[in-house]
């Protein structure tokens, strides 16, 4: 699952979609967007429980690889409103 473009993401940010950072504990805790909540790609499908089917998300990572795999996860979940936004640090202000 490719990225969703920048225009794009930037609107969903604006209407309030969750930032979602899939990187490990360890990549997370040397630097994040302040505003993300990190859940390991691991840890993706046990938690299930911590999503909104209401909610929007968008899905970092390093590349846009392991968040397009989470996207996919949720997606095959019932998620609808999820969105891969490929390197977390394009989120940096």
């Amino acid at each position: 699952m490719s990225p969703t473009s920048p225009e794009k993401l930037k609107e969903l940010i604006g209407k309030g979609a969750e930032l979602i950072d899939v990187r490990t504990r360890e990549e997370y805790d040397e630097d994040h967007v302040a505003e993300s909540r990190n859940i390991p790609l691991d840890e993706v499908a046990l938690s299930l429980a911590q999503f909104d089917k209401e909610k929007t998300y968008v899905v970092v990572c390093v590349s846009g690889r392991r968040s397009g795999e989470a996207v996919n996860i949720l997606k095959k979940e019932g998620f609808m409103n999820v969105h891969n936004g490929g390197s977390w640090n394009s989120f940096l202000e």
